[in-house]
């Protein structure tokens, strides 16, 4: 009866050990295909992620762009805007700087006559009667 009893632990233990192997051998299959598919999923986040920088890169070229065009409008739009407002001031501004012109020369007119000195338009005139007398003068030869 020993021998029997040495047997049956030792079939028990062979079919145990045997069962070990397989699942090692197993796990050792699913830690290979695991490798292997990390590997595979490293290369292709590689070649999806140049992929995706590239539509990445083209994308915010094509955002500048729009932007750019955008800026360059909305700043013309907005000098139109000012210009249109400015315009009824400018022609106001214009028309009373003519004005103050004149009483600014007036004003020196009147305070270089006061002083004796002639001003430009008696100037012109000496010089226009100087210029008839001269032709006369020149006709009577």
């Amino acid at each position: 009866m020993a021998t029997a009893t040495k047997k049956t632990p030792a079939k028990k233990t062979n079919k145990m050990t045997k069962v070990k192997k397989a699942t090692a051998a197993k796990r050792s299959r699913s830690a290979a295909s695991a490798w292997v598919a990390g590997v595979g999923a490293v290369s292709l986040a590689r070649k999806r992620g140049e992929a995706l920088l590239a539509r990445l890169l083209i994308e915010g070229q094509q955002r500048r762009s729009r932007a750019r065009k955008f800026v360059r409008e909305a700043r013309a739009d907005a000098r139109a805007q000012v210009m249109g407002m400015l315009a009824p001031v400018r022609g106001s501004l214009s028309s009373r700087m003519g004005r103050a012109g004149k009483l600014v020369r007036v004003g020196v007119d009147q305070a270089l006559s006061q002083l004796g000195v002639p001003t430009k338009a008696e100037v012109d005139e000496l010089a226009q009667r100087v210029a008839v007398l001269s032709r006369r003068l020149k006709s009577a030869k």
